[in-house]
């Protein structure tokens, strides 16, 4: 039998909203979750058996690559200017380039060059060097930027990592076991509590920090399904939802939330 306690604007805004996060996430330990991650709140034992060492390679990585990036901070941008430059008077005569994604696209790839084969926790840090690199060039960019622009700055991100991945690689691989052993903890303590947010399987909150990052992600438009109870303060309304049973099941209830949701908008308009 499935018990639903809702907020039923809040299971509104997760249902419907699509979009993509445009930049990291702060709220969500500095992680890129884009509008395809599959994000899920688990509690109990469903939770605890995904708080594994596996998991919170990416969250770990995330938090270490912005503390390391103070010290790998070597500039591309002169040995990149001609090469960028003169590519992406090229490209943008053909494609549309947006940065945050052409950016990351472009760069992870250079990762299983860095790291010996097998080595996620390499890997991690590689594709977490880029996202802080990329992310920090594309958030230069104006709102009304050009193609150009998004393509010189998308090269220049993806450069600015690729010279800084051994650096990076080797700063944060002392820190690793130790930051991967305390979110372990964290995870099954938030397991035991409200619940832990994973997304495509990786660990990204629990705990204080849970609620902040979900409502980051609503406003975002990233869909995150309620496999456990949890609660939520958007907007400074409270509201706890809880989803227990099979797919069809829920299926049914969802719909019945987006009745009741429109319902009480026509009430008050």
């Amino acid at each position: 039998m499935t018990r639903l306690a809702v907020c039923a604007w809040v299971i509104g805004a997760m249902l419907w909203s699509a979009g993509s996060a445009q930049a990291l996430v702060p709220e969500c330990r500095g992680m890129r979750i884009d509008e395809h991650a599959n994000c899920e709140v688990r509690a109990s034992a469903s939770c605890k058996s995904s708080c594994d060492l596996a998991a919170m390679w990416k969250a770990c990585a995330s938090d270490l690559a912005g503390v390391c990036q103070g010290s790998c901070n070597v500039s591309a941008e002169t040995m990149c200017t001609n090469d960028c430059g003169s590519t992406c008077e090229s490209r943008c005569q053909v494609e549309d380039v947006v940065c945050d994604k052409g950016c990351i696209d472009e760069c992870v790839v250079l990762c299983p060059d860095q790291c010996a084969a097998g080595d996620d926790q390499c890997l991690a840090s590689c594709e977490a060097t880029c996202d802080v690199d990329c992310d920090e060039k594309c958030s230069e960019l104006s709102v009304d930027a050009k193609c150009y622009e998004h393509c010189n700055q998308c090269c220049l991100g993806m450069c600015t990592a690729s010279v800084n991945f051994d650096c990076q690689i080797s700063c944060q691989k002392p820190d690793f076991s130790a930051c991967a052993d305390k979110l372990v903890d964290e995870c099954s303590l938030a397991c035991d509590a409200d619940g832990a947010l994973f997304c495509d399987g990786d660990f990204v909150a629990g705990g204080n920090d849970l609620k902040d990052c979900l409502n980051a992600l609503l406003n975002q438009k990233i869909d995150v399904e309620g496999a456990a109870s949890f609660s939520a303060d958007l907007k400074g309304k409270a509201c706890s939802a809880s989803r227990v049973g099979s797919e069809n099941a829920g299926s049914g209830l969802w719909m019945a939330l987006a009745s009741l949701w429109l319902a009480r908008r026509r009430r008050r308009s």
